[in-house]
């Protein structure tokens, strides 16, 4: 029969050491940066997908009333419905609904111009023939970089 040897125990541990607190407290630290950072992105993406409807949106409503002036055509050349401090049209329906659009785009854009220009393919005046109407909405977005929109429709009057 062999021998019993008597059962040898482990080093025994009391806790960790302050190498392994600030390893770990370094590594929580920079998962914490990471979400944060993440949240940041995230918050400035989901303004800046704001901003850009809001100017679709805004350009859109344009056009619609553009296309609705009748004979007013015209009077929407080269205005900045966001800027323009008074109109002068002969239209009051005309004067109602820029000062509907300039409310519009300095309540949801940040510094807008919302610039209206229109053009006739032929190069006549836009009055006698159909026009198309070029609406450039800019504005400072949420990370303050300069953004754009453009969007073009025809309107007028067809002969």
């Amino acid at each position: 029969m062999s021998p019993v040897r008597p059962l040898q125990r482990a080093p025994k541990q009391n806790g960790f050491l302050i190498l392994e607190a600030a390893v770990a407290f370094i590594l929580i630290s920079i998962g914490m940066i990471g979400l944060i950072m993440l949240s940041i992105r995230g918050s400035r993406a989901t303004q800046e997908s704001f901003e850009r409807t809001e100017a679709v949106n805004l350009a859109s409503l344009i056009v619609a009333k553009v296309r609705s002036s009748g004979d007013g055509l015209l009077e929407w050349h080269n205005v900045d419905v966001a800027n323009s401090a008074t109109w002068t049209s002969s239209h009051s329906a005309t004067v109602l609904a820029l000062n509907e659009m300039k409310q519009v785009a300095n309540d949801r854009l940040s510094t807008p111009t919302a610039l209206i220009t229109l053009s006739a393919p032929d190069g006549t005046n836009c009055a006698a023939a159909p026009c198309a109407v070029q609406v450039d909405v800019s504005w400072k977005g949420a990370t303050e970089k300069p953004q754009k929109y453009s969007l073009t429709s025809w309107a007028g009057l067809q002969l």
